[in-house]
């Protein structure tokens, strides 16, 4: 599909492939094609589709996340580095913190991200960079194996890589697939493992406990290429840490009471005891040098969600009685 905002291509789409979503559910994401409109938001990708919402405010559907198994799934628009939504440095940092946060909530064997435009482009990219400067430290610090992408038009998986380095023990792995009958007819090879030129595929991922592997096969169900992957492990995450993830997606808000705490992530602590999220976590006073639990993750998230869906109820009150600006 060329245009995002033509009516008659989304049917002509989605005619096209019932037969197929009538039987696999279908979790996309959107790019450079879906965001053809002045405020550059995928409008009718978003009309089109009803997707889980758990991605940051203002941001739904556009990022989100679901569990398969031991499976973790993030899908991120890397087209908001695009400058075409003209976001402000806070909220990109918003979503940066919206990232950070979803992959290290998840304890799974599996951390996998889909996005459109590559983070490690073969062909010139300068949203690519953006994206990679921005989301590659999160995901190898918060365990990603595998990424999906495509935008380019070619085959090409990449050797592992961390810091855009091979990196066989712990790399993160980059699949381009190319579905369709457009090619490009060139690449940067420089980290490339396989590279296939003018041929449409798929791909099919399976996981088996502590194995993954990357089946890609042409429309006649030739098998083009095949890898298998062992999972990488998240960093260990403190309380403060993660704290701070949920401060900045909060929009980093003022504190103006005086704070019990004195490290670097002291705003994002004091704002958290004040709202209630953090206390009595580990018992007692808040530690938040200690590495959080599965236990307290959870704890926390569900205490924020109560937060911020009280938060929500009273602005809504404020808007409702006239008051608001």
């Amino acid at each position: 599909m060329e245009s995002g905002i033509s009516t008659s291509e989304w049917a002509a789409f989605l005619d096209a492939a019932t037969s197929v979503f009538s039987r696999i559910p279908l979790l996309p994401t959107n790019g450079n094609h879906e965001s053809n409109f002045l405020s550059g938001k995928p409008e009718l990708y978003l009309d089109t589709f009803t997707l889980p919402r758990n991605g940051p405010k203002g941001f739904e559907e556009e990022f989100y996340s679901f569990d398969y198994g031991n499976v973790h799934v993030t899908i991120v628009n890397s087209w908001v580095f695009s400058g075409e939504q003209k976001l402000t440095d806070k909220q990109l940092d918003a979503l940066d913190a919206w990232v950070a946060l979803d992959l290290a909530s998840s304890d799974a064997v599996w951390k996998i991200v889909l996005t459109h435009v590559p983070l490690y482009p073969v062909h010139s990219d300068t949203t690519g960079v953006t994206a990679r400067e921005h989301w590659i430290p999160l995901f190898e610090k918060y365990g990603v194996s595998l990424m999906l992408v495509g935008h380019q038009h070619v085959y090409s998986r990449l050797k592992p890589l961390t810091g855009g380095a091979p990196d066989y023990e712990d790399g993160i792995t980059q699949i381009m697939g190319n579905s369709g009958m457009k090619f490009y007819d060139s690449a940067d090879e420089t980290y490339a493992e396989r590279t296939i030129y003018n041929i449409s595929n798929y791909e099919i991922i399976s996981v088996d406990g502590d194995s993954l592997t990357v089946q890609s096969f042409d429309a006649d169900g030739n098998e083009l290429d095949y890898v298998a992957l062992s999972p990488r492990v998240s960093k260990s995450v403190s309380r403060a840490e993660f704290v701070s993830l949920i401060y900045r997606l909060e929009g980093s808000p003022t504190v103006n009471n005086e704070t019990p705490f004195s490290e670097e992530n002291s705003a994002a602590l004091t704002w958290a005891y004040g709202a209630g999220i953090v206390n009595g976590i580990g018992g007692g006073m808040f530690d938040p040098d200690s590495e959080i639990t599965p236990e307290q993750k959870a704890l926390v998230l569900e205490r924020y969600a109560a937060y911020a869906s009280e938060s929500a109820k009273k602005l809504a009150g404020v808007i409702i009685n006239g008051s608001f600006g």
